[in-house]
């Protein structure tokens, strides 16, 4: 009995030490994405403890690489075309507890939680384009949440146009990030227990 809870001891021990490592170890993000009305194509590189752990993700598949080794590969489809606005609408319709009107209902709690969450990213880079809802009071605050991200994050350039009247889409960028996994596990846990987030996840669409 006594070397079983030893065992069990040690195994916690080692368990929690690579948590913590886990944790504690920064992470470097690097996205490139462009998206229209078409079309999406985009890359993700994520290097964990400066390349031990590599992560990356395209349209031709996801492929994860310990040690400069490849460990596994997932082959894509490559970019697909957007389905019709109709048929996105219809696909969001079906099922789907939460939706645009949701959104727009706890937009301030939503963005604030995603304001939040985007800055323990720290992110840099820019984005270039032009975006529109085709609703003018959608497109207030969404004009609103670009500019205090404009604001907060000075690294951050957002070279984007808004299109106050027609539904448009169409940008491109490249954005790097640097996350403490120990911050973002923190940002998250007090974002989630916020009452306005609270409501939010719990009301429907």
């Amino acid at each position: 009995m006594d070397v079983l809870l030893n065992g069990l001891m040690w195994l916690g021990i080692v368990l929690g030490g690579l948590l913590l490592l886990v944790l504690l170890v920064p992470v470097h993000v690097r996205a490139w994405g462009r998206v229209d009305g078409e079309s999406a194509d985009g890359r993700v590189r994520v290097r964990w403890g400066g390349g031990v752990v590599a992560f990356h993700a395209s349209p031709a598949g996801l492929e994860l690489r310990m040690l400069g080794l490849r460990v596994s590969r997932l082959r894509g489809g490559g970019s697909r075309p957007r389905r019709p606005k109709r048929e996105r609408e219809e696909h969001e319709e079906d099922g789907r507890r939460r939706g645009p009107r949701w959104a727009w209902r706890h937009r301030r709690a939503l963005m604030r939680a995603m304001l939040r969450v985007l800055a323990a990213l720290h992110p840099r880079g820019r984005v270039s384009g032009v975006i529109g809802l085709g609703d003018p009071g959608d497109m207030a605050a969404l004009f609103a949440l670009l500019s205090r991200a404009e604001e907060r994050w000075r690294r951050l350039e957002l070279d984007v146009a808004c299109d106050w009247t027609e539904e448009v889409l169409d940008l491109e960028g490249t954005v790097r990030a640097f996350v403490w996994p120990v911050e973002l596990a923190i940002v998250l846990l007090v974002v989630r227990l916020r009452p306005d987030v609270r409501r939010a996840l719990r009301a429907h669409a």
